[in-house]
Parts: C-alpha cells; sequence; structure tokens
C-alpha cells in the first residue's frame, strides 16, 4: 500500500489529460469556429452540439478517479512469552525483531510496578487455556497492557522513521512539527506503556540512583538496572498536524493533506509460526498469540501540490513498508523458508565412489 504514489501518480495522469485537453481544444478551434459560420442562422444546432461535446469530455475525464480515498491494511503478527506467576521469559523467534522488542518492553513495564506486575501474571501465569467466558475481569487488562506495549512500538517506530526521513530528504524544518510527551492530549497518553516511557527520569524510582550529566545535551533513551526504559519520544510531522485517539481507542494522526490511522488488535488466540524458528524449540509451550495491525491511510486529492510538496508526505509510504517488514509473521515465515532452502541448494552434493559406496 503506497498511498502518496499512487496520489502522484493520478496527478501526472491528470495534468497530462488537461495539457492534452488544452491543446487538442486549440487545435479544434479553428475548424470550430468556421462552423459556426455555416450554421450560425441555426443557433439551437450549435448550442446543442456545443453542450454534447462538453458533457462527452467531462465523462470522459471522470474515468480516470483519484485513487480511493480510505484504504486500510491488515498486518498480522505474533508475540511468543512464557509467563509464571512470578516473571515473564521471552522465548524468541529467530530474526523476528518485533517480537524481541516486545518482550523487552513489557517486562520493562511491568518492572516498574508492582501492583500491575502482579495482576498481570497471575492470569498470564495460568497454565490452563482460557475459555472465551473465563476471560473476564483479567483477560482484559492483560488485554490492554499487551495492546499498549504494541501500539507503544508502532509510535516508536513512527519517531525513529520520522526522524531519519526528514533528514535524509533535507526538509525544510520550518515546515516540520516537533510532538513531545507534553504536546500529546491526555486521549493519547492513557496508553499505560506510552505514559510510562516517556515519563522523565527525574520522577522515576528506576531511574533515581542514575546520575545523567545534563551538559551533553538532553537525553533521549535510558535503561535503569532492572530493565526499566526511559524513551524521550520525539514525533516530527508536517506543521498543521495533530495526533488524537477516536473514541473507539484508535490513535490517528491528521493533516489537511491525509490521514493515518493505527488499531492494535489482541484477542489470545494462537497463530502458526514454525517451530523452527523458536528458540529454544519446546513442543509442550503454547504456541505464540497472534494480533493484529489495521493502518488506514486517507489521502486528499489535490492536482496543484507540488513534487517539492510531497516531500513532506512521502514517509508514508516508506513508514507503511516498514510496518509490513516489522510485523508480518507469516512475510518472516516464507523469507526464512526461502533462506533455508537456498542454504540447502548450496550445500555441496555427495559424490558416489566406485562400487556403489556413498561419501558424506
Amino acid at each position: 500500500m503506497q498511498p502518496i504514489a499512487q496520489h502522484q501518480k493520478w496527478r501526472r495522469e491528470v495534468r497530462e489529460i488537461l495539457i492534452v485537453a488544452i491543446l487538442a481544444s486549440a487545435g479544434i478551434g479553428l475548424p470550430t469556429n468556421a462552423a459556426f459560420e455555416l450554421l450560425k442562422s441555426d443557433i439551437l444546432l450549435v448550442c446543442l452540439i456545443g453542450l454534447a461535446l462538453t458533457l462527452l469530455s467531462f465523462s470522459i475525464l471522470l474515468r480516470l478517479r483519484a485513487p480511493s480515498q480510505a484504504t486500510t491494511l491488515r498486518l498480522r503478527g505474533a508475540i511468543s512469552f512464557d509467563a509464571s506467576p512470578e516473571k515473564i521469559s521471552p522465548v524468541r523467534i529467530v530474526g523476528y525483531k518485533f517480537n524481541d522488542e516486545f518482550c523487552e518492553h513489557l517486562t520493562a513495564l511491568l518492572a516498574e510496578n508492582a501492583a500491575l506486575k502482579k495482576r498481570f501474571l497471575a492470569y498470564a501465569g495460568k497454565k490452563e487455556v482460557s475459555l472465551p467466558n473465563d476471560r473476564k475481569p483479567g483477560f482484559e487488562f492483560n488485554k490492554e497492557i499487551i495492546e499498549s506495549v504494541i501500539e507503544f512500538l508502532l509510535i516508536n517506530e513512527l519517531d525513529l522513521h520520522l526522524n531519519s526521513y526528514f533528514v535524509e530528504n533535507e526538509v525544510d524544518t520550518t515546515k516540520v512539527r516537533e510532538f513531545g510527551r507534553n504536546d500529546l492530549p491526555k486521549e493519547v497518553l492513557s496508553n499505560k506503556a506510552l505514559d510510562l516511557f516517556t515519563k522523565d527520569y527525574a520522577e522515576r524510582e528506576s531511574f533515581i540512583n542514575e546520575n545523567f550529566d545534563d551538559s551533553f545535551g538532553e537525553l533521549y533513551y535510558a535503561t535503569g538496572d532492572n530493565g526499566a526504559i526511559y524513551n524521550r519520544i520525539s514525533i516530527e510531522l508536517p506543521e498543521d498536524s495533530t495526533i488524537t485517539r477516536t473514541k473507539d481507542g484508535i490513535l490517528r494522526v491528521c493533516h489537511p493533506s491525509f490521514e493515518l490511522s493505527l488499531e492494535v488488535e489482541f484477542k489470545e488466540t494462537s497463530t502458526y509460526v514454525d517451530f523452527e524458528l523458536m528458540d529454544p524449540v519446546d513442543f509442550d509451550r503454547k504456541p505464540p498469540y497472534g494480533f493484529l495491525v489495521r493502518v488506514t491511510t486517507k489521502v486528499r486529492s489535490s492536482i496543484f501540490r507540488s513534487a517539492k510538496e510531497d516531500d513532506l508526505y512521502a514517509w508514508l509510504d516508506s513508514y507503511i513498508a516498514t510496518l509490513q517488514s516489522l510485523i508480518c509473521i507469516d512475510t518472516h515465515s516464507k523469507k526464512y523458508d526461502s533462506q533455508l532452502r537456498a542454504f540447502m541448494a548450496s550445500r555441496p552434493r555427495s559424490r558416489k565412489k566406485k562400487g556403489g559406496a556413498q561419501s558424506l
């Protein structure tokens, strides 16, 4: 899904049609004037011909419609961890970076709040499989925690991606606005992970013994001895952008030219991951949990926007591509399968010796 690239393609096509239409109109103008001189005695006929030609030209132009106003991409991911009443133990999915980051941040979130940790592990540490009717109230609380960590990772990825994009493309900083913790509405900070990780380290017990030297500049990231994380979110967006949360809990980035919505859904259902990717392999372990991220974009079309202005919005395409690469467990599994096949194909084949014996 590349909403900005699709819009650029549509805009080029419309502009080409307008140029052709203008040239054609100029070329047709002369014979039209001559025809009018011949038919000027019949004004009604001339008007009808003109109206028919106008309607025909509009109908042709409308066939080339603008890109779809709203497009949703569904990304299916996986998380895997072992839980006991005492702790979370990450289960590595080989090569799948998202699960590593999820387990790290979940552990960090639980490390700073003993009451939250006890409540989360009391449910997650159960060995029996829960039925849908038995999942409340513990499930709803754990669902909120897990979704908050996943959403935080999406926000953090957006922060890193935007910072890199605007620097590499040398975008005018006066056209970019920075969103820090204090710029986010309380509805956005209702995300427990976002609220905790971005809270000033000086106010947090996990960093009370840390002596950060402020003379080196503002601290952007730090970890505590117990696994706690401080992350100074600083999201750079085109000016006139806003970050909000809908009544349904969907995170939304809005701008006069585009909208980006991120929705996380966790239902405690398992998902398939090749056992060869699980480290360590344990056939008695519960399968990884699946989750879903819905990425919805809406681009407001304009044929008058310049290619230079698109530099402010083209990050949307690359950010979506980054999320696809980071989250999609099916894509990751297929990549692993292809790499394994390539490795097996590259191995030297055994040769038969004389007498039928086979060398190994």
